[in-house]
């Protein structure tokens, strides 16, 4: 039985040479429109498995490191700092905090020249389909935030979380 086809450097399903450089090139192109798109504010230690639609809003900063794949869709408008062997799901977004506060006009608003909140996912960590996680907030290591999740502060390392607002649901066994 055949691995999943996840990096470069493991082992793999044994695709048609044409289909690995067809894969590949779609692979950089992605990367590289991505990187063009965010003015160079996306930076990785190594090139991102990245599906098609993933947007950074023009002030946002996106530093990624190893084995990371990012869905489709993704939306972010924060400061994000990815560790190690992170899946992000489809149509997860990263906001920021500028957002009503309990109907009485109070607004958290981010003001040109302030820095952005910041989202962190220190690795090993797993993003559910169309989850959204509100700044600040740090996935600690081993962290899974399940689909349809809303988060926002500290999730606790090798905890599974979900609802709205994202609450514990037990803790990973590994």
């Amino acid at each position: 039985m055949a691995d999943l086809d996840v990096r470069h450097d493991e082992p793999k399903m044994r695709l048609p040479a044409g289909l690995r450089q067809a894969r590949d090139v779609v692979h950089r192109a992605r990367w590289a429109r991505l990187r063009i798109a965010s003015l160079g504010h996306v930076t990785a230690a190594e090139r991102p498995i990245i599906a098609s639609g993933v947007k950074v809003a023009p002030r946002a900063r996106v530093r990624l490191v190893r084995r990371i794949a990012l869905g489709r869709d993704m939306y972010v408008e924060v400061d994000l700092d990815v560790g190690a062997d992170v899946l992000i799901s489809q149509r997860v977004a990263f906001v920021g905090n500028e957002h009503p506060l309990d109907g009485d006009g109070t607004v958290f608003a981010t003001i040109a020249g302030e820095a952005l909140p910041k989202v962190e996912l220190v690795g090993d960590n797993l993003v559910g389909f169309a989850s959204v996680i509100i700044a600040p907030c740090v996935m600690q290591r081993g962290a899974v935030l399940g689909a349809g999740s809303i988060a926002t502060g500290v999730l606790e390392a090798d905890t599974i979380y979900g609802g709205v607002p994202a609450r514990p649901i037990r803790t990973r066994r590994r």
